[in-house]
């Protein structure tokens, strides 16, 4: 501040003055503006990814969210696969050039424990480490335009507290899928259990009825397991399961279904399966069953598979319902008729008995 100064004939003769340094002042004011942005912008990514209720888009909220509050052009995030424990993409970008250049940070990343910082391409990224519990589950690589100015330390605060938020988000997506799994699996063979199957069979149906096409529905039950669990034992039983499982397992299609419904009851779908390839997968089976054979509790009683089958041919207008019904019934006269066969049912609405083959 500064006061002119007259002399006694009003002639500006100099200026008095006072001078305080405000560098100090000025310093603390940008730090808090900066504070106060970081802040504002920390709980608009926080709050958009709590607003999310499923974990998994929970990461793509936080993708989107910090896209927009640091101004770059994409945001990649990486979760460990719980199964593999590699890293692969949970939220990212339609621009897959983008999705491939952020792969090629979280290679280097991966060399190394230090933060990715360097030009790539026609961006500049910078890539941090996810941790939950001192344990890394991934990664996020913030991508700017290569000629974005350098960015402030503010900035880099906060994709370090978005890197932190996010490796908790991570943890949770990966909870959430271990309960998902294990509310469709099956504990013992690992394979589908009899909510999850029936839930994916509607969905196969319903498309199958759009696109005309057949498909199968096997029932596959194990013979004289009772004996095995009475003579052997439970743990025999369970092993005798175990290579069942296996045996199915091996002789699907990535395409097809296997669940397991209880006890010693499985059931297949085999996609796109008309009758004549019904029938030779039911052979194969009966053929590769016989593994069944040393689980057996006497000789009388050999353990082994019936199967009764129902196929869905194009134009049918029949329900699921009653396609499950058939493929029961079928696997009932199956039974009925001396075990180790196969049948497969009669056409929908069709007096004809079921054709049981052995």
């Amino acid at each position: 501040s500064s006061t002119p100064v007259y002399s006694r004939e009003g002639v500006w003769i100099g200026t008095r003055g006072l001078a305080h340094d405000i560098t100090e002042q000025r310093r603390r004011e940008s730090e808090v503006a900066t504070a106060r942005n970081r802040d504002r912008l920390m709980t608009y990514i926080v709050r958009t990814m709590r607003d999310e209720i499923d974990p998994l888009l929970v990461l793509k909220g936080a993708s989107e969210a910090s896209t927009r509050a640091l101004a770059c052009s994409h945001c990649v995030i990486f979760k460990r696969n719980d199964e593999t424990g590699d890293l692969e993409l949970a939220a990212g970008d339609a621009d897959k050039t983008a999705n491939e250049i952020a792969h090629q940070a979280l290679h280097q990343m991966q060399k190394t424990n230090e933060t990715f910082d360097a030009h790539v391409g026609n961006y500049r990224l910078i890539g941090l480490r996810c941790h939950y519990h001192q344990r890394n589950n991934g990664a996020v690589i913030f991508m700017f335009d290569a000629d974005h100015p350098e960015p402030t330390d503010g900035e880099r605060a906060i994709m370090t507290e978005v890197a932190d938020q996010v490796g908790i988000a991570i943890e949770q997506a990966i909870q959430h899928e271990r309960i998902l799994t294990l509310s469709r699996t099956d504990g013992m063979t690992g394979l589908l259990n009899r909510r999850a199957f029936f839930e994916e069979l509607k969905r196969r149906h319903s498309r199958l009825r759009r696109e005309n096409a057949p498909a199968a529905l096997m029932y596959v039950d194990m013979d004289n397991f009772k004996l095995v669990n009475d003579i052997h034992g439970h743990q025999a039983g369970d092993d005798a399961i175990l290579t069942l499982t296996q045996v199915l397992l091996d002789n699907v299609r990535p395409s097809d279904l296997v669940a397991r419904l209880g006890g010693d009851e499985f059931v297949l779908w085999l996609e796109g399966a008309d009758i004549p390839a019904a029938s030779a997968r039911a052979k194969t089976l009966m053929k590769e069953s016989a593994v069944l054979g040393k689980y057996s509790g006497d000789a009388e009683h050999p353990l082994g598979i019936s199967v009764g089958i129902a196929v869905h041919e194009p134009d049918s207008k029949e329900t699921l319902e009653q396609l499950v019904q058939r493929a029961d019934q079928t696997m009932y006269q199956v039974k009925k008729l001396g075990k180790g066969r196969f049948g497969i049912a009669a056409a929908p609405g069709s007096k004809d008995p079921a054709k049981i083959e052995v």
